[in-house]
């Protein structure tokens, strides 16, 4: 009875299935800056800085306002001493057509591996909020915002609390851009 209750359900799944599926993607690249604290469990305090790199590539429909599912993936480094990687799943939530909020999660990995004894994979969750274009003409969207993140290791028991501001790579590239067009007119 359940394998053709199954059998049933597929195949109404796949006659109801549409010929085509597509999903616009929009990507950005931005480089992080932030800092916080490392909250560990024997009540020791320390403060953090954080300098990285962030890429995205979100998938929806190809309208202004949509929302939006896709990956993630980072490098960072913690403190200057530290070289981890994150990987994960972003939502985009349009709160707003140019301003909306992007809630993430995944898992990340300290490269450099930490103390012998310390698991080297932690979770970590973020929500980031700022502007964030849609371009209908090109698959990368300008993105600059703020953000909040808190990071777990499962056996140190750490807890990282970051916050920080993301700016997009092609804000570094302006003052090329800018000073091409000046010298070419």
């Amino acid at each position: 009875m359940k394998t053709t209750a199954l059998a049933l359900g597929l195949a109404a799944a796949l006659a109801l299935a549409p010929r085509t599926a597509s999903a616009y993607a929009q990507w950005s690249a931005a480089v992080s800056l932030g800092g916080g604290g490392r909250l560990i469990p024997d009540a020791r305090r320390e403060g953090l800085v954080l300098a990285g790199l962030r890429v995205d590539a979100l998938f929806g429909p190809r309208a202004i306002g949509a929302a939006r599912v896709g990956p993630f993936a980072s490098a960072y480094t913690l403190d200057f001493d530290a070289l981890a990687v994150s990987a994960g799943v972003s939502v985009l939530a349009p709160i707003s057509t140019t301003t909306p909020l992007v809630f993430s999660a995944g898992l990340t990995w300290d490269l450099l591996g930490g103390p012998p004894d310390v698991l080297p994979l932690g979770l970590l969750g973020r929500v980031w909020w700022g502007s964030r274009s849609t371009n209908l003409h090109s698959n990368y969207g300008m993105a600059a915002g703020i953000w909040l993140e808190a990071r777990w290791s499962p056996d140190g028991g750490a807890v990282d609390v970051l916050a920080g501001i993301d700016g997009d790579l092609a804000f570094l590239a302006l003052p090329g851009v800018l000073l091409w067009n000046w010298i070419t007119r």
